[in-house]
């Protein structure tokens, strides 16, 4: 366990200095996971994507499919338990989404692709660059995305359930309705992203940012909100009963209608914060005044 903690750090350290170029140019030197020695640099979709050259077994097949340990953690493993991730080649899984399970796809450049449904369960795609690509209804379940670069990206509706999103940036990001329960969004941006109808239930959400963010009818049931920055977010309507916001920043946030029974709202900063008759509130209107917050209509 401490070992994989660390070669995510090592990973995330040298990914944060490469980019562009750079980073293409860099990535073979610190991919440490392929198998596959060499990398083809090809237009596809308009994006210019890095893609292992193909194997020379023409009747390769996956090895490694998702399963959940006796932990209840979802691993990438192969029959007998051992676990891994499938050289699968890029080039494949644009031709056929449903291929990418499992695979191997560190570092990859997948910038504006078009990966509708894709089935990319448990693949690994750590600091991946996933700017505007279309994951929209994507099975995302269980996939490592430590770092990724998910800036305008659409979200909507996929299955990111217990997926690891830490330090990922989803700034102006699409993930109306997207399964998002259980998962790590610790420290990640998703400034002014739109998370409406959205299910964060039981995520780990400390340190994230999420100003301006679009959240209303969102399901926020026991998500840890610990000291994340949500200055004017939308929750309006949002279901948050026993989420804990210690620390938060709810700073004119708008909280209409928002369900808060049993909320952790100690050391919040509500200053400005709208709420009306509709809110249900931890506490009276009294100490609501006193925190600073705004009746509204």
């Amino acid at each position: 366990m401490e070992t994989n903690k660390i070669k995510k750090m090592v990973i995330f350290a040298i990914a944060i200095t490469l980019s562009g170029a750079a980073f293409a140019g860099g990535f073979k030197n610190f991919r440490t996971q392929s198998s596959l020695p060499i990398l083809d640099a090809k237009m596809i979709n308009s994006a210019d994507i890095l893609i292992p050259m193909p194997a020379k077994n023409k009747n390769y097949k996956p090895k490694y499919f998702l399963q959940a340990n006796d932990k209840g953690e979802f691993i990438c493993a192969d029959k007998s338990g051992e676990r891994g991730y499938n050289e699968t080649p890029v080039y494949e899984i644009l031709a056929n989404p449903k291929t990418g399970m499992c695979a191997n796809l560190l570092g990859v450049n997948l910038k504006k692709v078009d990966l509708r449904g894709a089935d990319l369960r448990g693949a690994d795609l750590i600091v991946a660059n996933l700017r505007g690509t279309n994951l929209s209804g994507a099975n995302m379940k269980g996939a490592d995305l430590l770092g990724a670069f998910l800036t305008k990206a659409n979200l909507s509706g996929a299955n990111l359930i217990k997926a690891d999103l830490n330090r990922a940036l989803l700034v102006e990001a699409t993930l109306t309705g997207t399964h998002l329960n259980n998962a790590n969004l610790r420290n990640t941006d998703l400034s002014v992203a739109n998370l409406s109808e959205a299910d964060l239930s039981g995520a780990d959400m400390k340190g994230a940012n999420l100003r301006w963010a679009d959240m209303n009818n969102a399901i926020l049931n026991e998500t840890n909100l610990t000291k994340t920055n949500m200055p004017w977010v939308d929750l309006r309507r949002a279901d948050m009963k026993g989420a804990n916001l210690k620390e938060a920043d709810l700073f004119e946030a708008d909280l209409r209608g928002a369900d808060l029974r049993k909320t952790n709202l100690s050391e919040t900063k509500l200053i400005g914060a709208k709420y009306n008759d509709n809110t249900i509130l931890p506490f009276d209107d009294a100490e609501a005044k006193k925190r600073g917050m705004k009746k509204a209509e």
